[in-house]
């Protein structure tokens, strides 16, 4: 699928400080009838640690659960990967060990990269690891908290520009898939597991290379270059 031209309008603060930057992308699937229409959407993102560890790369793909995975259950979840890849950030907070068990489970957030794909796409490739004793089932804890229905999706992830007060949220399709790991309602990260996701997430402009990372459950993780 060929990325073609993209548009970029700015809308009111958000919380009084971020401007939110919605982009519209549109991919061209070659051969076929239809021609699937890719906007991005806005939304919201304590400094990083040194990682101790080194934490599993790979990715998957819309409609999938996208997880690389060791130590994880459910359908759509793949096996581990194929290398590790070291960290290039480390942050650690507290998630519910579901949405329905309040328990607070310990977490670490591996950022592993941000590849700039295009004009106005950054792919960002992390891994949650389960640093609890009892099973994580994510579910809608890291959705879009702005959507009117739980999608079960990392799509709650986000860029921040903090210099120019503008915040870089995942890619939704016109039809509300996020372009990120999903089906996440089907998965269960064992106790010392760690899972690799992605996400699709809105470009800041070119001359930006540095930004922050925020994903709920977590605090921003300061200072990311964009490769």
């Amino acid at each position: 699928m060929t990325p073609i031209a993209t548009s970029t309008r700015t809308s009111r603060p958000v919380r009084g400080r971020l401007a939110v930057v919605l982009v519209g992308v549109v991919l061209v699937a070659v051969g076929c009838s239809t021609s699937p229409e890719k906007q991005a959407r806005t939304k919201s993102s304590v400094p990083a640690t040194s990682p101790s560890s080194r934490a599993s790369g790979a990715g998957g793909t819309s409609g999938s659960s996208g997880a690389g995975s060791s130590g994880a259950t459910g359908p759509g979840v793949t096996g581990p990967p194929a290398a590790d890849v070291t960290p290039i950030a480390t942050a650690t907070g507290r998630q519910q060990a579901s949405p329905i068990d309040k328990t607070l489970i310990p977490l670490r957030l591996d950022v592993l990269s941000l590849k700039r794909l295009s004009g106005s796409t950054v792919e960002v490739r992390f891994a949650i690891t389960n640093e609890g004793d009892v099973p994580f089932s994510p579910s809608s804890l890291f959705s879009d908290t702005t959507r009117a229905e739980a999608t079960y999706d990392v799509g709650g992830i986000a860029l921040l520009d903090r210099p120019a007060d503008k915040k870089y949220l995942s890619l939704f399709s016109t039809d509300g898939l996020c372009l990120c790991t999903g089906r996440l309602q089907s998965l269960e990260i064992k106790q010392g597991a760690s899972v690799s996701m992605y996400a699709d997430i809105t470009a800041p402009p070119s001359s930006v290379s540095t930004v922050d990372l925020t994903l709920p459950g977590f605090p921003p993780v300061i200072g990311l270059t964009i490769r």
